[in-house]
């Protein structure tokens, strides 16, 4: 089936590679505008920028800390001066790390959950405020984890902020269906990227 998203302007955090990079290929051959974030891979955000522009089609890049909510306020504000009416958002950017409970430091645990959940919330907040004050509906995606919805060993920390960013989701398609935005997680297995690299190679060994 052939989606056609032309006219719409989607926003990908974390877009600049892995998951996050395909979702937002995929949004451009659907004819859609597309924003993506990146944290430090600035390159890779360019490029793939560059080479949607030179194929005719609409993007672009900004650098953001997603642990940071003054920075990702100060981004919609952004797309308010700018009239950047976004109709999809895909929260996607996330960390990973394995550490035995008995060593995992406060440190550890804000940091992952302020990625992996407390971000998602403020993008999906401000981008549904939007779309409310536009008077039109949305899409809200949550990339999740099977890690979500079973423990596993030195991921704790990690499994509790993809199960709260579910809970979170079925949340937001509660109070937010009544303004004709959807909210929905995918939930998919390890994929080997940039981000779980390391950690791969590392069960791989053992």
């Amino acid at each position: 089936m052939k989606i056609d998203l032309s006219g719409k302007t989607a926003l990908v955090t974390g877009g600049s590679s892995g998951i996050g990079r395909a979702i937002a290929q995929s949004m451009l051959e659907a004819g859609a505008r597309v924003i993506i974030t990146y944290l430090s891979q600035a390159e890779e955000a360019e490029a793939f920028v560059a080479e949607a522009r030179a194929g005719g089609q609409s993007a672009e890049a900004h650098a953001l800390d997603v642990a940071d909510g003054a920075a990702i306020r100060a981004l919609f504000d952004g797309f308010e001066r700018a009239g950047d009416g976004i109709d999809i958002l895909v929260n996607n950017a996330g960390i990973v790390s394995y550490v035995d409970f008995l060593a995992l430091e406060e440190a550890d645990w804000d940091r992952m959950l302020d990625v992996n959940l407390k971000a998602a919330m403020l993008c999906a907040q401000l981008t549904a405020r939007a779309l409310v004050r536009r008077g039109v509906g949305g899409r809200i995606i949550n990339i999740s984890s099977i890690s979500g919805r079973r423990a596993e060993p030195r991921r704790t920390h990690y499994c509790v902020s993809k199960a709260g960013l579910d809970m979170l989701t079925r949340g937001l398609a509660l109070e937010l269906a009544g303004h004709g935005i959807t909210a929905n997680a995918v939930a998919p297995g390890t994929v080997r990227t940039n981000m779980t690299e390391a950690a791969l190679t590392d069960r791989e060994r053992h």
